[in-house]
């Protein structure tokens, strides 16, 4: 338990003075600022029969969030294993006793509480807005329960998303190529959620969920039935074996 201590810290301390991270804040946080203009400007309702709505501009935000976070985990994480290995800093931590299963899982506590604390902070800006400039008007506005509910939603994904790009940066060892691929998994996978027959297979249609949670005309097409529960399945089911794929490789990896 000491040795991931001393694992998590440094993973830590090194997120915390990279440039990428601030990328990924000030993303959150501009995005919570600007999407709630963005969705009042184009709202289509009539404000006297359907005025705007806290969980239109909610949701909006929450589809928004999801395709930069797509592009940031993997530019961010893409060098996490990759570049340590290349490197040989990876060798010099695992020559001493230090648990392969301790250095991933580190990587990846690392990395969720950065993504964790940015999306939260984005997600609350953008729900303060929604909700204290919709009402009195808003007949349903998104209850601190709800907005509970979609961040969780969105950081069991973000946990899917960074075990997916750190898996790839524990397999090959050029960071580009690593993020490059977990890029286009992660933008496949998206685009597939939007096939019926499929998508109820699909990791992010749990982020879906949350936002049919706020604001049910979120997909007024929309003819399937509720499918998330199986999504949240997928969800775990990945993780763990992108976690223990990742700890695997690293054990068998000539380092």
């Amino acid at each position: 338990m000491q040795k991931f201590a001393v694992l998590f810290q440094k993973e830590l301390v090194e997120g915390w003075k990279t440039y990428k991270i601030i990328l990924v804040f000030a993303a959150c946080i501009i995005l919570g600022l600007a999407v709630p203009f963005w969705a009042d400007a184009t709202y289509h309702g009539d404000p006297l029969f359907n005025p705007l709505r806290s969980g239109y501009i909610f949701s909006q935000f929450i589809y928004v969030l999801m395709i930069i976070m797509a592009a940031l985990v993997p530019f961010t994480l893409m060098s996490t294993v990759a570049k340590e290995v290349k490197d040989g800093l990876a060798a010099t931590i695992l020559v001493k006793p230090v648990g392969r299963g301790a250095y991933i899982l580190s990587k990846l506590l690392a990395a969720f509480i950065i993504f964790a604390l940015a999306i939260t902070i984005g997600m609350a800006i953008c729900w303060f807005y929604a909700v204290n400039t919709t009402n009195p008007l808003d007949p349903d506005p998104v209850s601190l329960q709800l907005f509970l509910q979609c961040l969780g939603f969105v950081l069991l994904y973000m946990v899917f998303a960074i075990s997916l790009t750190i898996l790839c940066s524990t397999i090959f060892n050029n960071r580009i190529v690593a993020g490059g691929i977990a890029l286009a998994l992660l933008a496949a996978l998206f685009t597939l959620s939007y096939t019926d027959p499929i998508r109820e297979f699909m990791p992010s249609e749990i982020v879906r969920w949350g936002m049919e949670l706020v604001y049910p005309y979120s997909f007024p097409s929309d003819t399937a039935t509720n499918p998330y529960w199986t999504a949240l399945g997928v969800n775990i089911g990945a993780i763990l074996i992108f976690i223990s794929s990742s700890i695997l490789i690293i054990k068998k990896k000539e380092i």
